[in-house]
């Protein structure tokens, strides 16, 4: 009974969580890369639209490397050739994973003339 409500609430927090975290261990270089990027951008909140495309043949995971709490979030699964735009922040890390958690594609998200914009 006991184990039964653990798991409850465990799948309880994960169904009210907006993006789940991952059982992804970035590497130590990931998050160095991420540190660098958040240090491009200190001016204040910048909106930016990134777009990202799965150029692999296999399923790929979109992660965000949340300096702030030091976890990998997913925010979208990408079949092969599927391309999406992710709302992001100038600043923010992200990483493109396959099959075992293999690092595809890294972006740094910088502000643009085209898409960036202050957050008000």
């Amino acid at each position: 009974m006991r184990l039964q409500n653990s798991l409850f609430i465990v799948a309880a927090m994960l169904a009210s969580s907006p993006s789940p975290v991952l059982a992804f261990e970035a590497s130590a270089e990931s998050w160095q890369q991420a540190e660098k990027c958040s240090a491009l951008h200190v001016s204040g909140p910048v909106a930016v639209e990134l777009s990202v495309k799965n150029q692999t043949a296999e399923k790929a995971r979109w992660v965000w490397l949340d300096l702030t709490t030091r976890t990998t979030k997913l925010y979208a699964e990408l079949a092969p050739g599927e391309e999406i735009s992710q709302p992001s922040y100038a600043g923010h890390f992200w990483l493109l994973l396959t099959g075992l958690d293999r690092v595809e594609f890294s972006k740094c998200a910088l502000p643009s003339e085209k898409h960036g914009r202050r957050r008000r």
